[in-house]
């Protein structure tokens, strides 16, 4: 089972915030409701001790605005839903990146329809967090399909509309995309570099390179190949900088 999102409702009006939490339970099963606030008073050390991951955010709050509560944190790690019974603070309402605003009476297809697009903005921050900790490379394995961290590979090497993978403890797979696609999907990393049409090398698996022609490349597994006539002046200022063992 998911684990529930965590809810803040604030709003000075009783009968609005006791409204909301019925229509969240009813239509929104996946929101769990951890707090209820009034004032901004009330809801700053309420949001700080809870630490809810949304919160339905109600403009007017007696003789202050939402935006004097959202302005006392430093930063909000938080999704906010407004609630107002006026249109006329949108603009303002989606400077400070609101998933939402809903006009009160709240609708119950517009209250659904701004908890998915929170939950589709978590899920895509929680995709985008792992692809930053750890870039992955799926690659079929008989039957089976792996992830393979990139750090791991050693070296792609193409065979037409394929390319072989190898990584560092030398099992070997068979991608079904060229080497083009490869480094294109790679472009923001700077640890692959192309030595050659066929080869794809990680920087970190070289051994040592030659400054001889024909100069080459000796990768950590024994393997070694020769660098492109066109690029060798570019790769040899490219391995120097990273102090890779010369070999003359």
């Amino acid at each position: 089972m998911a684990e529930l999102v965590k809810v803040v409702i604030v709003d000075d009006e009783k009968y609005a915030s006791d409204s909301l939490s019925k229509l969240i339970q009813h239509y929104c099963p996946m929101l769990e409701i951890i707090g209820v606030a009034d004032s901004v008073d009330s809801a700053y050390p309420l949001i700080c001790e809870k630490k809810p991951a949304l919160v339905f955010l109600d403009i007017h709050l007696t003789n202050q605005t939402s935006f004097t509560l959202i302005r006392k944190f430093e930063k909000i790690d938080f999704g906010i839903i407004f609630t107002s019974a006026h249109s006329n603070y949108g603009v303002p309402a989606f400077k400070v990146n609101a998933i939402d605003y809903l006009l009160k009476p709240i609708d119950c297809d517009d209250l659904i329809s701004a908890v998915d697009k929170f939950l589709r903005l978590q899920e895509l921050t929680a995709l985008q967090e792992v692809n930053t900790k750890e870039e992955l490379l799926q690659v079929h394995n008989n039957e089976k399909v792996e992830l393979i961290p990139l750090k791991s590979v050693c070296y792609f090497e193409a065979s037409d509309n394929y390319c072989h993978v190898v990584v560092e403890n030398k099992k070997h797979y068979l991608v079904s995309k060229t080497l083009k696609e490869i480094e294109s999907s790679m472009e923001h990393l700077q640890s692959f570099i192309r030595i050659h049409r066929s080869i794809l090398v990680n920087i970190h698996f070289i051994l040592s390179y030659s400054k001889t022609q024909p100069s080459v490349i000796t990768m950590h597994d024994g393997r070694w190949f020769e660098i492109s006539r066109r690029k060798r002046t570019e790769i040899i200022t490219q391995l120097k900088e990273l102090k890779v063992k010369e070999i003359h």
